[in-house]
This record gives C-alpha cells, sequence and structure tokens, in this order.
C-alpha cells in the first residue's frame, strides 16, 4: 500500500514531527527495487523519471508508472523530502548513500539496522541442509540456486521455503534437473521458518538486486546460522567474508568456488558434517540481536 506524501503536510500543520522508515527505494524509483530486466538499474536515479516511465517500471504499465513518476516529480519540486520530513531512517549505510546520492539532504538521513525483539535462541547442532527462505521472484534469483545445486552433482539436501510468481517454472526447473534432494517447503508461518532455520547448516541468499536489511539474515545469525549471500549492495555491510559467511556473487561457478570453504564440493561432502563452520558473529551486532 503507498500513502500519499500529502500527510507530510497534514502532521506539519499539527506540529507533529515526522520519521519516515526508507523500507525500499520508492522515493528513486517508480518500482521501489532499482531493478529491471533481471538486473539492477539504477537509470531513474542518474537519467531522471522518465526512464522509468519508458520501460513501464511499476506494475508493468506506463501509464502506472506515469502517475508515481508524476507524484514524485511533485514533491521533489517542492522540496517535500527536505522541508516536511524531519528524520528519514536508513536500514544500512549502503542505502542511506544511494538516497544522498540523489540529492537527499544527509543531515537528515540515520542508519538503524533491522534487529530482533526476541530472541529466537540457537540452533541445537550443526544442521542438515542448505536453506532460502523468500518470494520465489526473478530478482531472487533462486533459478541460480537451483544451477548451482545442479552442478555440484552431488546429493546435498536444499530446502526452499516461500512462494511466488516463479514457483511453477522453478518446479518445472527441478523435475528437468532431475534434484531429488531439493524441496520445496511453501510459504511457512514465522515460527516455522525459525525452526527451519534452526535445522539448517547454512541460509543462502542469492538476491540480484539491493536488498536493504534482510530480516532472514538477522535471524539466521540469532540462531547461529552462517550465511551464503549475495556480493551485493547492503549485504557488503552486513555480513563479513569468511568471518559472519561466505559472501558470494549470484552466478553458479561462483558460488561453486566460494563453497569450497564450506564443504560443498563433492571431494569434501563426505566430511561436511564433521567440518567447523565460519563464525556468526557481526562486527556490529543489529540491536536486540543476540550471538551464539
Amino acid at each position: 500500500m503507498m500513502v500519499s506524501p500529502s500527510i507530510y503536510n497534514a502532521c506539519q500543520e499539527a506540529s507533529v514531527p515526522t520519521v519516515q522508515t526508507l523500507h525500499n527505494y520508492r522515493l528513486l524509483c517508480p518500482s521501489a527495487t532499482f531493478f529491471r530486466n533481471n538486473r539492477v538499474c539504477e537509470d531513474c536515479r542518474s537519467h531522471g523519471l522518465w526512464r522509468g516511465i519508458w520501460h513501464g517500471c511499476y506494475r508493468s504499465s506506463r501509464a502506472q508508472t506515469s502517475a508515481v513518476a508524476l507524484m514524485l516529480a511533485i514533491h521533489r519540486w517542492r522540496r517535500t523530502w527536505a522541508s516536511a520530513v524531519d528524520r528519514f531512517v536508513a536500514l544500512s549505510r549502503f542505502s542511506r548513500q544511494k538516497f544522498v546520492e540523489a540529492g537527499m539532504p544527509a543531515a537528515k538521513i540515520s542508519v538503524k539496522p533491522n534487529f530482533l525483539f526476541t530472541d529466537p535462541g540457537c540452533r541445537a547442532g550443526r544442521g542438515e541442509y542448505a536453506l532460502f527462505v523468500g518470494r520465489l521472484s526473478p530478482e531472487k534469483g533462486v533459478l541460480t540456486l537451483l544451477e548451482a545445486w545442479r552442478r555440484l552433482r552431488v546429493d546435498i539436501p536444499f530446502q526452499i521455503a516461500g512462494d511466488g510468481p516463479e514457483l511453477e517454472l522453478l518446479q518445472t526447473k527441478l523435475m528437468e534437473m532431475r534434484l531429488p534432494h531439493v524441496r520445496f517447503l511453501g510459504q511457512l508461518p514465522h515460527e516455522e521458518v525459525i525452526a527451519a532455520l534452526k535445522g539448517a547448516r547454512w541460509l543462502i541468499v542469492t538476491s540480484q538486486l539491493y536488498e536493504n536489511f534482510p530480516m532472514t539474515i538477522v535471524e539466521a545469525f540469532a540462531c547461529g546460522v552462517p550465511v551464503i549471500a549475495s556480493q551485493l549492495g547492503a549485504m557488503l555491510e552486513i555480513i563479513e567474508d569468511g568471518r559472519d559467511s561466505i559472501s558470494s556473487l549470484a552466478m553458479p561457478a561462483t558460488l561453486l568456488r566460494k563453497s569450497n570453504g564450506l564443504g560443498l564440493t563433492p571431494r569434501r561432502w563426505p566430511r561436511w558434517a564433521a567440518q567447523p563452520e565460519p563464525s556468526t558473529r557481526l562486527s556490529t551486532p543489529p540491536s536486540g540481536t543476540t550471538r551464539c
């Protein structure tokens, strides 16, 4: 749901301070994602909102994208973001920098990462499978994961939790690749996601767009589960390669090379359960998140 910026003026008239969390890039990009045609796209930030209109980035519609772009253009001209909002909260330094580069007032943008209100507790063992949790859509890179698993040529258990527009395509690809050790769990309630995390050896996040601060990574660290993630956007600052987990470009070949350190190769897989794993500590833990 989108809320009109007119609410800022109402708050000002009532002398109510306004704090807005920047959960996505809507103020810079009509689609809010900086993602188009299966790749990162910052055309609207660097060249103007007309690029998004031309490509029909919002809901694949030029008409609907025009409405969003017009709203953004009007409020940029009125300097709404600079004058009517008292404080913006970005979820990462990477996200903050993108907004600053786009001309938003740096002095008004603070960084506060996502965090957990309650400690889910640490997993009891080392975990028995790799796990993906998220929306099954092109920007999440699940096809990349299936291709990487096909190239491993060993039966490494891999579970996929989530639903989305790519589910049918992914299920078809799975049958074509003949990967009986890969299992779709469907959309899970939050408590079952935590249970799945506690049973996992690793969480894998191969998003191909700029994630802000994925809660699944926070929850994985809180449960003591290492993360294999795309070397992209905020995940570069959330994860320290080889310490918190292993970061990787979202490409099958690179995933395979990086996997050597976690015992995923055919030569080392028989001994994977006995191998040590990377520390799950963060250099600066998000507030409210404990470490195992």
